[in-house]
């Protein structure tokens, strides 16, 4: 998404262009989907101040709503999720019912650029450092390991991203060969709560889907499963 958005309809395989957006494009976008209209917050690097623009699909309009003071907050805000009719972007949240933000530091204390799902209250994401499956609970306001899913990406594997389909979640990951291959790869895994309250996942299965040689290493910037 940039100065010129676009609307992809996956079920007929066509897109179309939007409305321009209301003001200048800045260097991070992140959006996310709450009854109907996308929010897309825009932060600026210079200022460090964040915006939210709201597209309303039936109206095709955009508005935007109050500017927020994001500086202790990683600029680079490429990340939105939707949990409880909120859209949460890194370190803070966005209500759209009363126009409100909040503050989420602990949600900010994990790295997940470009990196995030939920299911069932709880955000998935996986941490290329640390190689590991990470949960938070928005309502406990805590992060989590998923165990069993430590060692899941190999050496020269990059770009993680994580995405809920048919109730599972799906670590999508890139696998850099020699001169200008790369390897999608891709893992389903199972996750569910033990009687101590633990999250468990099982790796159900993990494979390479496609390879990719075209004389440049294109990169997964995100996922999202739709239905069609």
């Amino acid at each position: 998404m940039g100065k010129n958005p676009l609307l992809i309809d996956c079920r007929f395989h066509t897109a179309r262009n939007l409305p321009n957006m209301p003001k200048e494009v800045p260097i991070s976008l992140s959006a996310g989907l709450v009854k109907g209209k996308i929010y897309v917050s825009r932060t600026r690097q210079d200022t460090a101040v964040c915006n939210c623009d709201t597209f309303c699909k039936n109206v095709v309009t955009w508005e935007s709503t109050t500017d927020v003071e994001v500086c202790n907050c990683d600029r680079f805000c490429k990340s939105a999720v939707t949990w409880d009719n909120k859209v949460y972007f890194r370190c803070f949240g966005y209500d759209p019912k009363n126009d409100k933000w909040e503050t989420h530091e602990i949600l900010n204390s994990m790295w997940w650029y470009g990196n995030g799902c939920v299911m069932e209250g709880v955000m998935y994401c996986y941490s290329r450092a640390l190689n590991k499956l990470f949960a938070y609970d928005f309502k406990e306001r805590s992060w989590k390991v998923v165990k069993g899913v430590e060692g899941l990406m190999g050496v020269r594997t990059v770009w993680p991203r994580t995405v809920i389909y048919n109730t599972k979640v799906v670590v999508v990951f890139q696998r850099e060969l020699a001169g200008t291959k790369s390897e999608i790869w891709c893992a389903v895994i199972k996750v569910e709560m033990d009687q101590k309250g633990e999250i468990c996942g099982i790796v159900e299965w993990c494979g390479c889907g496609c390879v990719l040689d075209n004389g440049q290493w294109p990169h997964v910037i995100n996922c999202s499963s739709v239905d069609v």
